[in-house]
């Protein structure tokens, strides 16, 4: 295993003994230093040890040194490099500064220039290296958040000091169905529903402009934009070609401002204003749900009232016909009709009896009972006001009981003679 706690260091020279010379010299001064005599010996030392920088005689047998400069410039590309040569002209050595050599020493040298020269070159590199690896970081900082913005569940729009919308997430444009042309540099209340738009610019403290449209460019209208602790429900209108059909979308809206600088200075501060908005589309829904049960429950206690009271109607009613009835003989000819009253007086009995079960909640009276007799009294109810419908029975005689609750199963029936009359509005036949 390479040893990475001093820098490593190649030296390619023609001469062995300036390589040892150099070698023994970069040593002394901590480096570990490795020497080479040829571009061939060169490349194959680079493809085993990862050096931090190479020193390289520009003049090399068989091959010259600009040869081994490009290898290292393609391969070793964040490697500096530092060309020696004892034939130096200044041609040479702007070709190895244009190549991309760090420096050029020119032999003889002395030790102080050598150090000098390294030294600066691999703090150089060092620098570099961090900076790349900050960068990388940043880039990858800069990925991870614009990522967790645009996959965010709620939307996200930031505005200008102007009120028009400078980014929208993806979220934005999937709710709302509009694509992120339209809405670039449009004024967030233009897809604000009308009856919000005032109260929305109240609550984001946007400037108040004709047509909710910026007209202005001159006087700056950029604000020191309030933190807000809640935030406000709102209409956002959306696309014509949104895939939800929907025209609106119930959003709860909230701000905070943000500020950068555009241009490193403080003069130069640009403060922009960031909304996230919720879907409370199934919140509205529930609180409508809630709206609805509150009332049910008004009327369910109404209902008990009446039922109350009417049932003590019906009570008197059915008590005055027993008393008639008690009067007169079974073969009088008013005696089948004061049977109807009591029967309707029975019915409507029945009927109160619903009431009082939808007050309570809807508790069903199950009793057993012979489902004949349910639709036999429903007849004759039904056939009371409905001359021109001729009903015909065919029951069952031994059909099974049944654990039913009578006045619920009676409504059932009643409801199915009624539809069958209005298809029948000038009379006819029902078998049952």
């Amino acid at each position: 295993m390479q040893n990475k706690s001093k820098p490593q260091i190649l030296v390619v020279d023609d001469e062995i003994r300036i390589c040892e010379s150099i070698k023994g010299l970069l040593g002394k001064s901590g480096f570990e230093t490795y020497a080479a005599c040829s571009v061939k010996e060169s490349v194959e030392l680079a493809k085993q040890i990862s050096f931090d920088l190479f020193l390289i005689d520009k003049n090399l047998p068989e091959e010259d040194g600009f040869v081994l400069m490009d290898y290292v410039l393609r391969e070793h590309p964040n490697v500096p490099f530092i060309v020696i040569t004892g034939n130096a002209s200044i041609d040479s050595a702007i070709l190895a500064l244009r190549k991309g050599a760090y420096d050029y020493l020119k032999k003889p040298f002395t030790y102080d220039e050598l150090i000098k020269v390294v030294s600066h070159a691999l703090t150089q590199k060092k620098l570099e290296d961090e900076n790349r690896v900050i960068a990388a970081m940043l880039k990858e900082s800069e990925r991870r958040y614009r990522e967790m913005i645009q996959n965010s569940p709620d939307l996200i729009i930031i505005l200008d000091g102007y009120g028009r919308i400078n980014f929208i997430n993806n979220t934005v444009v999937a709710m709302l169905g509009y694509t992120i042309e339209e809405l670039k540099g449009l004024p967030l209340l233009n897809i604000i529903e009308q009856k919000y738009k005032e109260p929305v610019r109240s609550f984001l403290e946007l400037p108040y402009l004709n047509s909710y449209c910026v007209e202005e460019e001159n006087s700056s209208l950029l604000q020191d934009f309030s933190e807000a602790g809640g935030g406000i429900d709102v209409e956002i209108i959306c696309s014509p070609t949104c895939g939800s059909n929907r025209k609106t979308v119930d959003i709860e809206i909230r701000k905070s401002s943000i500020s950068f600088n555009s241009s490193g200075s403080y003069a130069n501060q640009v403060k922009e204003l960031c909304i996230v908005g919720s879907d409370i589309s199934f919140r509205k829904s529930f609180e409508q749900q809630m709206i609805y049960s509150q009332k049910m429950e008004a009327v369910a206690l109404l209902a008990g009232g009446v039922s109350h009271d009417f049932n003590n109607l019906l009570m008197g009613i059915k008590g005055y016909v027993s008393v008639v009835k008690s009067k007169l003989d079974t073969d009088h000819l008013c005696y089948k009709h004061l049977i109807a009253i009591e029967k309707n007086v029975n019915k409507g009995s029945g009927l109160i009896s619903q009431l009082l079960n939808f007050a309570r909640g809807g508790v069903s009276d199950i009793q057993t009972a012979n489902i004949n007799f349910v639709v036999k009294d429903t007849v004759e109810l039904f056939s009371i006001n409905k001359k021109n419908i001729q009903i015909h029975l065919d029951l069952s005689k031994d059909i099974w009981k049944v654990e039913v609750d009578t006045g619920q199963m009676g409504q059932v029936f009643l409801n199915m003679f009624i539809n069958a009359h209005h298809a029948m509005k000038k009379g006819g036949d029902i078998f049952v």
